[in-house]
């Protein structure tokens, strides 16, 4: 009789829980039925011109320039959703932006495609968003931007594109991490929805759902040594996309951040001790950029940043991010430690360039090297140049042949004698900052042997 009601007790609970199984089913078949005929695949053509170099270019000495000049179609896809019924389409900037042509291909509930060209409307290159407008002849499907900020680790997170071409593809995992802030080629995003539902190349600019059908993200980039879902996908979240919605259909240029040129690294006990100031908190200026809005107000290697606008800032992360909410052509008035005393400089921010050109590396010297901790150096124009390092050496994890020591716990070392009495003065018990030159670039970097 026992055995008999502990059967029928497991048929009733693996009864209902396939009858919760069964609800949680229906609730992402509804919502795929909801969502899909407003998420569209985008099929992009950029024309250009190429020269066909054949061999005997190379063998007979004829200038490149009279080879023959042919004209190639380049094409790629990527995903977007549709925001309002008259027709505007959301999707990443990097998908649209080298684009000649946009196809913009939806598909209809009866199972059909419905195909319009697409126009760009407003791109915010530092966002990766892209805002595109079709006409269509009918009202269209939308999807609701919804509240990112309420995101969390372990909801549910549904995405919908186009992976590889595969036209309305539905994955389902949940909010794996919210980031604070994460840098993805070259831009800095703050609180980054990261998911562990599947996305793919042409997933990029496709939604990033929550349980309600509403759009938390937009499917942007992912992590992956092999360039197929590894399971970790980032999303630009909603909040963000809504602050720049109302530009991009003006079509308005996105205000480029604030940009300083400065590298910064944070400080500690042994910087805090050598350098003289009262606690780790602030970010030290390990460089600054040639040519940059800080080196034309005058900051420079070795400050510590206090402070911005009066703000206090305890780390580089919230200097770059206080930098970063202002804009190109504000100011910024900089609180400093400079060489034992206080400094207060205004930089105008402007425009971070595309690409920053790093100062030669010093070339290195055959003249006699000098023993020191498992280093071998040398003489180099400005210090003593790392040759080598003894795998062994403590240092071995801190320095790399061919920096440049400048500089040892504050004490300048331009040649042998120089650096031979700063190391001898020093003890990497208690802790050593060596301030050096890295393929030209100024760095700190301090160095403390466990006791």
């Amino acid at each position: 009789m026992r055995l008999l009601f502990l059967a029928a007790a497991l048929f009733a609970a693996s009864a209902a829980h396939a009858g919760i199984l069964l609800d949680m089913q229906r609730e992402f078949n509804a919502l795929a039925e909801k969502a899909k005929p407003a998420v569209v695949n985008i099929q992009v053509e950029q024309e250009r011109d190429f020269r066909a170099i054949t061999p005997e270019y190379y063998f007979y000495g004829i200038p490149e320039q009279y080879a023959p000049v042919y004209r190639q179609k380049l094409s790629g896809i990527g995903s977007g959703f549709i925001i309002s019924e008259d027709g505007y389409v959301l999707t990443n900037a990097h998908v649209v932006s080298q684009a000649d042509t946009m196809k913009v291909t939806l598909a209809r509930p009866d199972g059909k495609e419905a195909s319009y060209v697409g126009k760009l409307v407003g791109m915010d290159p530092y966002l990766d968003l892209a805002l595109l407008k079709v006409d269509p002849r009918e009202k269209l499907p939308f999807l609701e931007l919804g509240d990112s900020d309420k995101a969390q680790a372990g909801d549910w997170a549904v995405a919908i594109g186009s992976p590889f071409g595969l036209q309305q593809t539905l994955t389902v995992g949940v909010i794996s991490a919210v980031r604070q802030r994460i840098r993805i080629d070259d831009r800095v995003f703050k609180n980054v929805l990261q998911t562990d539902a599947s996305i793919n190349r042409g997933n990029s600019g496709g939604p990033l759902l929550n349980v309600s059908g509403q759009v938390i993200g937009m499917n942007t980039a992912i992590f992956s040594p092999s360039g197929a879902s590894a399971g970790i996908g980032f999303a630009i979240p909603a909040s963000e996309i809504r602050k720049s919605l109302d530009r991009l259909k003006k079509g308005l240029e996105a205000a480029a951040p604030g940009w300083a040129g400065v590298a910064l690294a944070p400080l500690d006990s042994v910087l805090v001790r050598v350098l003289g100031l009262p606690s780790v908190s602030g970010a030290l200026i390990q460089s600054v950029v040639e040519g940059s809005p800080a080196q034309a107000a005058g900051l420079e290697h070795g400050d510590v940043i206090a402070s911005v606008d009066g703000n206090q800032m305890s780390s580089p992360e919230q200097v770059s991010d206080y930098i970063g909410a202002l804009k190109a052509g504000d100011k910024a008035v900089f609180g400093l430690y400079r060489k034992g005393g206080l400094a207060s400089i205004t930089v105008a921010l402007s425009a971070r360039p595309s690409s920053i050109m790093q100062a030669a590396r010093p070339k290195p010297s055959v003249k006699k090297t000098v023993q020191w901790e498992g280093l071998e150096l040398g003489p180099a124009a400005g210090g003593m140049e790392v040759r080598a390092i003894r795998r062994d050496s403590p240092l071995a994890e801190h320095l790399q042949p061919g920096d440049v020591v400048v500089g040892v716990n504050g004490a300048k070392t331009p040649g042998e004698a120089a650096f031979v009495k700063a190391v001898r003065a020093a003890s990497l018990k208690d802790g050593v900052l060596f301030d050096l030159l890295r393929d030209g670039i100024p760095l700190y970097i301090s160095v403390q042997k466990a006791r």
